[in-house]
């Protein structure tokens, strides 16, 4: 069998493939009639579930709040009906509690005009609450929530913020997509 190692003290380093999709432009992507929600999709503690079977869901409407410092908030991706909460098997071959939600009704903010507001009319503190209540988490494999990233440790202030568009997982594009299609876009609150 070929030796997989790619690197001198072993390790490795899968193609990236990212040809797939660096040049195709983003679109949206078709949906399920069922989607299931992962509570876990966090670096941390698992998020809390506040929905119950048989509830009515908007998208964006938060379903799982953060239960600590090294967590994130989970939020629908559709609008419809809580059909049950389960535990499923994640990626990783963890297990978590997973929202399932049967996708009903219209979407409310899906291709509608959306007020974006300047990322500079905020104080740090309200931009770091921002990012915790949307339950921004890094894309790498850690999926390290946003927050705690941006968090300063008392006394210390930050000069510039470097944003790190580098994607170095195989197949992933889309920072660099959004880089690319929308470089002006501002925060929506």
């Amino acid at each position: 069998m070929k030796d997989l190692k790619t690197f001198s003290k072993g390790g490795v380093h899968p193609p990236g493939k990212k040809y797939l999709s660096e040049n195709k432009a983003i679109k949206n992507a078709v949906i399920s009639d069922l989607s299931v929600v992962a509570l876990s999709q966090h670096l941390g503690s698992p998020s809390e579930c506040i929905v119950n079977p048989g509830d009515e869901v908007k998208e964006g409407m938060l379903i799982g709040k953060s239960t600590g410092f090294i967590s994130g908030n989970v939020h629908s991706p559709v609008p419809g009906k809580v059909r049950e909460i389960s535990d499923i098997y994640l990626p990783n071959g963890m297990t978590s509690k997973a929202v399932i939600i049967e996708m009903e009704g219209e979407f409310n903010r899906l291709g509608k005009e959306i007020i974006e507001t300047s990322w500079e009319h905020f104080s740090p503190k309200e931009l770091i609450e921002i990012i915790n209540d949307n339950g921004i988490v890094g894309l790498g494999g850690a999926t390290f929530p946003a927050n705690v990233k941006f968090t300063l440790p008392r006394g210390k202030k930050a000069e510039y913020l470097l944003i790190n568009g580098v994607e170095c997982e195989p197949y992933l594009t889309a920072d660099h997509r959004l880089m690319l299609e929308k470089p002006t876009r501002s925060l929506r609150v």
